[in-house]
């Protein structure tokens, strides 16, 4: 879910309030910096998700001692 949502989300909360907002930049370069921050943003959802898919052992039940 934060992999499809979030990067959205930047999307729109990046160019409404910063860059048409605060910075008040055109419609076409608030646009493309827009998409940058999205990208940004996908780029580190992905790479949380291939970690935790990396390194997760996948394992829920503590490991049993055995004498």
């Amino acid at each position: 879910m934060v992999i499809l949502a979030l990067p959205v989300i930047s999307f729109f909360t990046s160019k409404i309030f910063l860059f048409d907002g605060i910075l008040g930049f055109s419609e076409v370069l608030s646009n493309v910096y827009s998409a940058g921050v999205a990208v940004l943003v996908l780029h580190f959802a992905l790479g949380l998700f291939i970690y935790r898919a990396y390194f997760h052992d996948g394992s829920k039940t503590p490991a049993v001692k055995r004498d």
